[in-house]
């Protein structure tokens, strides 16, 4: 005798059986997806109608977002579109021995009755009070059992009695499986004509699934680099089976997309299958936390492994740029729900210059009888220009940065490339550089006490002194290459000259302020182990009372 072992956990789901948003009739034309774990869907085709109408159930409806959902005919033959609930026949895996038994009527069994040690067997036989609603499946319920033994005896078991029982074998192959009622949301199209065949066309904004870019920049030279741009999709939406699949790079406004549209949320009490509910929830709670790469003007706060480099196609996206935006296309794309991807979008050699970077600290008008700065040490930051040459825009992601010495890879950094437009160029930090040192130092040199008295509004006197400042910065490049050094500061004061030549950016200020204030810059070619100061002064009007 061949027996089948069942062995059920009581808190198993029970699944529809609708397959994942499918849409008979409807191919998905384009999806375009955005950082922000929304998708906008265009779909198109002929859908099948019965009595001039057509019905999609349950999780076949889209989870659109407000004030995005539409739905139009070609030919101008769709009339009103309605949702409602509706109890539906409901095929899905038992959660409970007595659903067990429902699924398996007239099969014979044996179990262990809870506070028992012997086995009962016999026949089970589901007793079935009649459907009062003829409209409605008979659909059984189970709460009151028959077991029909060999011996001609018959057992009367309730619900909770088989619910209880110890261990449960059957004896003939059982099924797994049982239909149920649910209260599930329907969307109806009604069309003005009775053609089987109706053209629809479909478009609306869904949440749940985004796109997570990541650079690899390969350094192949001093002055090339290989870009491979490559994303993560995850897809916790619906089924994407499209022709053509659209990563969105800018800042997108759907201002009022920011719950399940009017039309879809039906709140159906105590049903768990609800379709609505359970994507009010999901947006609510779940998708603001899929990933952490945000929109192109935010920061990203979730990196990616390391991937290396591939070895497909180059340049196998599409790049077209939308109004504002910038789309990633790809062709002929199959993920399901559920799925994560790695996409390869596009791989451009670029040109890139090695730029050594430090900041001074920005000065101050606060002094009152002495101006001075004792000698400080600066780190270096070994910086990466990148120039966009490639056919697409650069959009918001994290960069890893490797050398590639013949094939041999070794790590450099990881930092965040920030959008880019084409043409334009970025800088990415690499590291902090030991050996090019730099020392830092000013002093007063002439004062003029009370050059400036301005009476304020309380009668009270405020003085001002005129401060010349001499500042110098030395300079060490311990490398055994020439290194370029962007040396930059915001100088608040009036300059006056400088042995290097800078560059000079004046800021906006206040109406009160008697000072100016400017970026300066000096960008210099520093030699193998040469050492250069920078020498230079300004004035500054310093207050005291």
């Amino acid at each position: 005798m061949k027996i089948k072992q069942l062995a059920l956990l009581s808190a198993a789901l029970f699944g529809i059986s609708f397959n994942a948003y499918s849409q008979p009739g409807l191919k998905q034309e384009s999806v375009s997806i955005f950082k922000n774990s929304t998708a906008f869907f265009v779909k198109t085709g002929q859908v099948t109608a019965k009595d001039k109408k057509w019905e999609i159930v349950g999780d076949t409806i889209p989870r659109a977002l407000n004030g995005t959902f539409w739905i139009s005919s070609p030919t101008k033959e769709l009339g009103i579109v309605k949702s409602f609930l509706q109890d539906k026949e409901v095929q899905g895996l038992v959660n409970y021995y007595s659903d067990m038994f429902v699924a398996n009527d007239g099969k014979r069994v044996r179990f262990i009755p809870a506070g028992d040690s012997t086995w009962m067997e016999g026949k089970i036989k589901v007793l079935q009070t009649p459907n009062p609603d003829p409209t409605k499946p008979a659909i059984k319920s189970g709460t009151l059992f028959a077991l029909i033994q060999a011996n001609g005896n018959t057992s009367m078991l309730t619900s909770n009695q088989v619910n209880a029982a110890k261990k449960v074998e059957f004896l003939d192959s059982p099924s797994f499986t049982n239909a149920s009622i649910q209260k599930l949301p329907v969307m109806q199209a009604n069309f003005s004509t009775a053609k089987e065949k109706q053209p629809l066309d479909l478009m609306y904004l869904s949440q749940g699934i985004s796109w997570t870019p990541d650079y690899l920049i390969e350094l192949l030279t001093d002055d090339k680099a290989r870009m491979t741009l490559r994303t993560t999709v995850i897809n916790e939406a619906e089924d994407i089976e499209v022709a053509k699949l659209n990563m969105v790079a800018g800042v997108p406004n759907f201002k009022y997309a920011t719950v399940i549209a009017d039309f879809f949320n039906l709140i159906a009490p105590n049903n768990q299958y609800n379709t609505r509910a359970y994507a009010q929830t999901y947006q609510n709670l779940a998708a603001p936390m899929m990933n952490g790469a945000v929109y192109d003007n935010d920061a990203v706060f979730a990196t990616e492994d390391f991937n290396p480099a591939p070895t497909g196609n180059i340049g196998v996206a599409e790049g077209t740029a939308i109004e504002d935006l910038f789309f990633y296309s790809l062709d002929n794309i199959m993920i399901k729900k559920g799925e994560r991807a790695l996409l390869d979008i596009f791989t451009a050699e670029i040109p890139v210059e090695h730029v050594y970077e430090v900041i001074l600290g920005q000065n101050s008008a606060s002094y009152t009888t002495a101006y001075s700065f004792e000698q400080q040490k600066l780190p270096v930051i070994h910086t990466l220009k990148l120039t966009n040459t490639s056919d697409y825009v650069w959009t918001s992601a994290p960069a890893m940065v490797v050398k590639n010495d013949k094939g041999k890879i070794s790590p450099v950094s990881q930092d965040l490339l920030k959008y880019t437009s084409k043409k334009d160029n970025i800088n990415i930090k690499l590291t902090e550089a030991p050996d090019v040192a730099i020392k830092f130092s000013e002093k007063e040199v002439s004062r003029k006490v009370n050059d400036k008295t301005i009476k304020e509004a309380n009668n009270r006197m405020r003085y001002y002194d005129m401060v010349t400042i001499e500042s110098e910065i030395e300079i060490q490049n311990y490398k055994s290459k020439e290194i370029r050094l962007d040396t930059k500061r915001a100088i608040i004061g009036k300059l006056g000259e400088s042995n290097e030549k800078w560059k000079l950016a004046p800021r906006l200020q206040n109406y009160d302020s008697y000072n100016p204030f400017t970026d300066v810059c000096w960008e210099l070619k520093i030699k193998p182990g040469e050492t250069k100061k920078i020498i230079y002064r300004y004035e500054i009007f310093v207050t005291h009372y």
